[in-house]
């Protein structure tokens, strides 16, 4: 009897760590769940791009296609019933698959150019990431990279916090203007393989 329940518990236990996404799962799919239930869908175009897609509580909904799945080149949005159009466009001073993915104690400090309703404007992209720590998402737990990111152009400046999770190759985005009076603030509380 004891050794039924020993097995059982094992069983239980490697069933889910099993259940963690890795990044062969990217092609299918990772959903991570956000605590006010918004899933956002990370997958990968190809070797290069990953995808993040979801539906707004509104009934929007949007998609971001990004390099190593940190680098925004596109971000796709709707209205509640509406087909996704392309908002904002990034264009680099480089060739795509030689910008940088994130690494402890990294940094860059890049030339953009944001293509927003046919006009186009230069913006300044920079970030800083810290050493590896550790983030539990439900029940998986993965070293995290936390990144300050700031898109700097003449008239403006957006601050965002990122977490990279070298492990999958995207990143979450965390915290909105982190300076703001009120920053928005997302917390993650499910991961999961589609």
């Amino acid at each position: 009897m004891r050794s039924a329940l020993i097995a059982a518990a094992l069983g239980a236990f490697a069933q889910g760590a099993a259940a963690c996404p890795t990044a062969a799962d990217l092609a299918s799919g990772i959903i991570v769940t956000e605590d006010n239930g918004i899933e956002n869908l990370f997958q990968s175009v190809d070797d290069l791009i990953v995808a993040q897609s979801g539906t707004l509580q509104d009934g929007g909904r949007f998609r971001h296609l990004m390099v190593h799945g940190i680098h925004l080149t596109e971000i796709a949005r709707a209205d509640p019933g509406e087909s996704l159009s392309k908002a904002l466009l990034f264009d680099y001073d480089i060739p795509l698959e030689d910008l940088p993915v994130p690494e402890p104690g990294g940094q860059w400090d890049l030339q953009t150019f944001v293509n927003v309703s046919g006009d186009r404007f230069p913006e300044r992209y920079a970030s800083a990431w810290s050493d590896l720590t550790p983030m539990t998402i439900g029940g998986c737990t993965y070293d995290v990279l936390t990144g300050k990111l700031a898109y700097i152009s003449a008239d403006n400046t957006l601050l965002e916090v990122f977490y990279y999770v070298p492990e999958l190759g995207f990143g979450l985005l965390e915290t909105d203007e982190p300076n703001a009076v009120d920053p928005f603030t997302r917390t993650y509380i499910d991961i999961r393989a589609q």
